[in-house]
């Protein structure tokens, strides 16, 4: 059986390990490029309300609620593309 103390540094090394991969510091840079830019992050604000609903109402099998969302959210995200181009 493992130790506490051990079960922890062995979680601490795994958690270095995956921040040093490029793809999460690719992650980290684009998403900080993001915050920095104002008409970005807002719009990725606007795009991941209706994407959690969307998940909450298909959760519910809601599929009404569901449906109007998944249109709204394509709506949106075309809205955004449009705008960021």
């Amino acid at each position: 059986m493992y130790e506490k103390d051990e079960i922890l540094a062995e979680a601490e090394l795994l958690s270095q390990r995956i921040k040093s991969l490029d793809t999460v510091k690719d992650y980290q840079a684009i998403e900080q490029q993001i915050h920095h830019n104002k008409n970005i992050e807002t719009r990725m604000k606007d795009l991941k309300e209706p994407k959690n609903n969307l998940l909450t109402y298909r959760t519910m099998a809601n599929m009404k609620h569901y449906a109007n969302l998944k249109v709204r959210l394509k709506t949106l995200s075309k809205t955004s593309m449009l705008y960021l181009s």
